[in-house]
């Protein structure tokens, strides 16, 4: 955030590092859940719910209506009424 309102301002040098090292550091901040994550597996040997499931399947089961995935069409209403609500 920070870093978009020095480019703005055109404080071109101080909003490029900003933006980077926030850039960089959600990275490290991936990899590292991602690294904690394998090395929970290799130590307890229990698996973290949801790790491998990328369809959500096992994390939300089919029960009722507020607990199974909303469809694709959800998502892109939701986007459609976001970029439309934007006051930019």
């Amino acid at each position: 955030m920070r870093g978009s309102l020095e480019l703005s301002s055109r404080n071109l040098v101080s909003g490029a590092v900003q933006t980077c090292f926030a850039l960089i550091y959600s990275l490290f901040l991936g990899f590292g859940l991602a690294m904690g994550t394998g090395v929970f597996k290799q130590v307890t040997g229990h698996n973290v719910v949801g790790a491998d499931d990328f369809s959500y399947v096992e994390s939300h089961p089919s029960g009722l209506w507020y607990q199974s995935t909303p469809t694709e069409w959800w998502g892109k209403l939701s986007f459609v009424s976001r970029s439309c609500s934007c006051e930019c």
